[in-house]
């Protein structure tokens, strides 16, 4: 079952910013995720956070919801490991 995908206007831009390289792996990873965002080889729960999960892919992370109804994963936040858990 392949989820529809919905990228928030920041993580767009974060994206659009990145090198040609980190772009295509994050791509990647996100294509993973559609087709099964819910394995824990590609990204896990957040503690605390009950509807948000993280993928990491090398540096970066990715924070995103999955809303089982409407068949959609929605990408919050693309940053650097170090930042993207920052005002959760």
């Amino acid at each position: 079952m392949t989820f529809r995908l919905r990228v928030s206007r920041d993580a767009l831009r974060y994206l659009r910013r990145l090198d040609a390289p980190s772009q295509e792996r994050i791509t990647q990873r996100i294509d993973e995720l559609l087709d099964d965002p819910f394995a824990l080889r590609f990204g896990k729960p957040l503690r605390g956070q009950t509807d948000l999960r993280a993928a990491r892919v090398g540096g970066w992370r990715l924070l995103y919801s999955v809303d089982r109804q409407s068949q959609t994963l929605t990408v919050e936040r693309i940053a650097p490991r170090g930042q993207v858990y920052r005002n959760l």
